[in-house]
């Protein structure tokens, strides 16, 4: 056994031996991506932004997934490459492109730009429930998320990315030159945890959004970015929105921004708002076809009436509106009201009439009817409705009482459109027109739903 043993450590040195003869064998060994010998070939993606954004610029931009650009412990995913050059072309033509108007040359975003985009797919999820949507860096880098949500038919996703870049942006000039100290007494409750209060608080409190109570400096940046991206017409409903104390807050902090562009960067903040919600609207019109019905960003119209900013309609729909709540009202004894009625898109045929009833004691507790109508548009642009069926038992019961109500989508054939200007590139409050064939008293205007 012994000998064994000692022939077995023989051999095992041998080969052990023989194995190091082997000088010129080299062992293979390939990189990890990210980790060091990463080649990548120049493709049209890259070309693109050489000759938009570095040679102009000197801004480089980093799409290609590198994990030591972002959070290691964060959940995140590469950018889709078809996502890339819509993204950065959308940022050029409304953030870049408005300040080179505004100030005459190319000279103030070469000079103060970042010179460093790093591009993520998705959003960091916060331990705060919240998401991280961007990122700067001492002035020098910012990291573009959520890319892969990115559509210029989104208008919703576009304002959302270019806020976010008008907010780092906005954060590497107040670090060039301060804004001034007046600023930040005009509101000073800020809290680490304003992600425990909603955006219609916040605003309630001189707030922009809930994320500018975090401190002055998101205060300031969301305040700049919040009036570029909306627009004139949208911040100022915004501001009027609010109670007397809150707009106060608003118009103040409104006018320190438009001092601190005028006196520091010799720029007209109004000016440039103007020029950023043209090319927004350029890039993004919104065509009432794009943007609205089955499968689009609003499917609905609600009428409801006490609401301050929703234009009378017809004089036929209100009769008829008012005729289904008497009828309710009687029925049962006042212990139900009528309040809205809804008119949503819910597939390439089918609109879903939705009638609220609310108890007047309890507004909490309330009866919503619900009716299917078939659908068709014609080739003179008018849809044609057509009653199919009621979708619950109380809907059943009430068909008799919201006789007319039925009756006005079923007799008449509509054309849909924004109401005016009321549109959603123009308007926190977009509206629908439906614009009746043949009796003009039957024009509908609800306030658009998602």
């Amino acid at each position: 056994m012994k000998n064994i043993v000692r022939l077995f450590t023989f051999c095992s040195l041998m080969l052990a031996l023989a194995s190091c003869s082997k000088k010129n064998e080299e062992v293979k060994y390939t990189p990890s991506p990210g980790l060091g010998g990463d080649t990548w070939a120049s493709g049209p993606i890259d070309k693109w932004m050489e000759d938009s954004l570095t040679k102009p610029y000197n801004i480089n931009v980093k799409y290609r997934w590198d994990p030591w650009e972002v959070n290691l412990g964060a959940n995140l995913v590469p950018p889709e490459e078809k996502r890339i050059i819509p993204a950065l072309e959308a940022m050029k033509r409304i953030w870049i492109d408005p300040y080179n108007a505004e100030t005459g040359s190319d000279a103030f975003i070469r000079k103060y730009a970042p010179k460093q985009f790093i591009m993520v797919g998705s959003a960091e999820y916060l331990s705060n429930g919240n998401m991280l949507l961007g990122q700067a860096e001492g002035g020098k880098k910012i990291a573009m998320y959520v890319i892969n949500n990115f559509s210029v038919t989104d208008i919703d996703a576009l304002r959302q990315m270019l806020h976010t870049i008008e907010h780092e942006f906005g954060h590497i000039l107040h670090q060039t030159v301060m804004y001034p100290e007046t600023f930040k007494r005009i509101t000073p409750d800020y809290t680490g945890t304003w992600f425990n209060m909603s955006m219609a608080e916040a605003r309630s409190r001189g707030f922009a959004t809930n994320y500018a109570r975090s401190g002055p400096d998101d205060d300031f940046v969301e305040t700049l970015s919040t009036m570029l991206i909306e627009g004139k017409n949208r911040w100022d409903e915004l501001v009027t929105d609010q109670n007397p104390t809150a707009q106060a807050a608003l118009r103040r902090k409104e006018a320190v921004v438009v001092d601190y562009f005028k006196n520091t960067w010799k720029i007209d903040f109004y000016s440039l708002q103007a020029r950023t919600q043209k090319a927004l609207n350029l890039l993004s019109p919104d065509t009432f076809e794009l943007t609205y019905g089955f499968d689009k960003v609003f499917k609905g119209a609600a009428y409801v009436p006490e609401h301050p900013r929703l234009p009378k309609s017809g004089l036929d729909f209100s009769a008829a509106f008012d005729s289904a709540a008497y009828r309710i009202d009687t029925l049962t004894k006042s212990s139900l009201i009528q309040t809205r009625v809804d008119a949503i898109i819910r597939s390439a045929s089918v609109m879903e009439l939705d009638v609220w009833v609310y108890s007047p004691a309890d507004k909490e507790q309330f009866v919503v009817a619900s009716y299917d109508f078939n659908y068709s548009k014609g080739a003179d642009g008018f849809y044609k409705f057509n009653f199919l069926k009621a979708n619950q038992q109380d809907g059943e019961f009430l068909i008799p009482y919201l006789k007319e109500m039925l009756d006005f989508f079923k007799n008449e054939q509509f054309k849909l459109s924004w109401y005016q200007a009321f549109s959603p590139n123009n308007s926190l409050y977009p509206k629908v027109l439906f614009t009746p064939k043949q009796n003009s008293n039957k024009y509908f205007i609800g306030l658009a739903a998602r």
